[in-house]
Order: C-alpha cells, then structure tokens, then sequence
C-alpha cells in the first residue's frame, strides 16, 4: 500500500460509519441530549454535514475558478490575435504586449494557487 493510504482508508471507514449510526432517536438540541453517547452521535453528525458542505462547496468554487481562468486566457488570446493580424488597426507597443502577457500568466498562477489551498488544505 503507498503511504497514507491506510490512514485515508482508515478515514473514510470511520466517516462511513458515522454516516451509518442511527441518529433519528437523537434531538438536535443540545439541552434534550443526557448522556455522552448522544452528545457523540450529535457531534459526529455534525461533522459528517460539514465535510458534505465543504465538499459542495469545494466543486462550486473549482467550478468557478476554472471558468474565470479560461476567460481569463481567452481574453490574452485575442489580444494577441488582434495584435498579430493587426486587425482593425490594433496596434501595442512591445512592451504593453509583454506586460500583458506577463500578469496575466502570474495571476492566473496566483489565484490558481490560492484557490487550491484554501480549498484542498494539506492534511497533516
């Protein structure tokens, strides 16, 4: 087995197992639950429903970043389309046309960045 794979098996058997335990004779209020056991259940869930959230939450935003980058490359694409075939005229100095170029790589690469770290965290 490569490494880490036995502790995300581990894991997911427990987060399986979680999702599993019968919770309807549970209330979600905090002053019904009496014993440790229900205070467990009820923590458990919780953290079953924010995984589920983070995940949604995750692929919205994948989503997201992943069409703003494809604008985001679309619109450098034209420019040097323009730029190339001097359409309408469209003329940019050298240096404008690097400096374009040249953002617009590190902030893609930077929100790229950005986004997967927040999102994807590495787990210690």
């Amino acid at each position: 087995m490569p490494p880490g794979s036995e502790d995300k098996a581990t894991e997911k058997l427990a987060l399986d197992s979680i999702s599993t335990l019968p919770v309807d004779n549970v209330s979600d209020d905090a002053d019904d639950c009496t014993t440790l056991e229900q205070l467990e259940l009820l923590k458990g869930k919780a953290e079953l429903d924010s995984f589920k959230s983070d995940i949604a939450g995750r692929k919205e935003y994948a989503k997201k970043i992943f069409v703003l980058t494809c604008l985001w490359v679309t619109g450098i694409y034209f420019l040097l389309l323009l730029q190339g075939f001097g359409l309408d005229r469209f003329r940019l100095s050298d240096n404008v046309l690097l400096a374009a170029i040249g953002s617009t790589t590190a902030n893609i690469i930077g929100v790229f960045l950005i986004v997967t770290r927040y999102f994807f965290p590495r787990k210690h």
